[in-house]
């Protein structure tokens, strides 16, 4: 082995990981090459960080995923020539010896969480724990938990509309839609439609008529078809 494995501190897979997004890795090594480091940090970190790990190219395919062959060998070129991976063999039918590194350039950069969380009154406090949870109280416990929906919450009862707000919503969308056949057609059926399913929303019931077509202009708000005279003598 031409190179020695370094000592590594605590939580050198979860640091080596957080330094990648913080550095953007991605965006100049491409999400192959970063997946490989990661894969490596943690089975170092699996291993207790005791030696080098030993990986063949089918194998680290089948892991992360890659179809073509070639894929391993453009991401391990990747992550060596960037400063994030150290790679060797024996010899060409040897198994790989892999251990991660930290590029000098990266070393400068804070490890701690990318960005602070934000009271809502925006005065920049941190929610952040002391014990590394990132997003918690110091108990570990989250400090602004995301509020679940209550199941036992009722939706707004239901409040038929007069024939003026019906006749202001049509007037608003311009349609041709008859607000006294509207209102009488649901106050007949109890305001339900279907199957007998109540309506909860009467807006949505105005555009189902709208793209029908149904209830247009009533029979006397249309002119009246001029009869002949011959017509007229039959109507009498």
């Amino acid at each position: 082995m031409d190179g020695k494995y370094p000592h590594r501190g605590s939580h050198h897979a979860h640091r080596i990981t957080r330094l990648l997004f913080k550095s953007c890795a991605a965006q100049h090594l491409g999400p192959d090459a970063m997946l490989l480091i990661i894969h490596i940090a943690h089975t170092e970190d699996a291993a207790r960080y005791q030696s080098p790990v030993r990986f063949w190219n089918s194998q680290l395919n089948e892991t992360l995923g890659f179809k073509h062959p070639r894929k391993i060998n453009i991401a391990r070129a990747a992550a060596i020539e960037a400063g994030w991976l150290h790679y060797e063999r024996d010899h060409d039918r040897a198994v790989g010896l892999y251990w991660t590194l930290i590029p000098p350039q990266v070393l400068k950069f804070d490890d701690r969480p990318i960005e602070d969380s934000h009271s809502t009154g925006g005065t920049g406090e941190t929610f952040y724990s002391t014990g590394g949870t990132g997003s918690g109280t110091g108990s570990g416990t989250p400090s602004n938990p995301i509020p679940k929906p209550n199941p036992k919450e009722k939706r707004p009862r239901f409040k038929p509309p007069t024939v003026e707000d019906v006749r202001a919503y049509c007037l608003e969308r311009s349609n041709r839609v008859n607000p006294d056949q509207f209102v009488d057609h649901y106050q007949a059926n109890g305001w339900t439609q279907g199957k007998g399913k109540p309506i909860r929303d009467w807006q949505a019931a105005v555009r189902t008529w709208e793209r029908n077509g149904l209830a247009r202009e009533s029979r006397q708000d249309q002119p009246r078809k001029q009869l002949t005279p011959i017509q007229a003598r039959g109507a009498k």
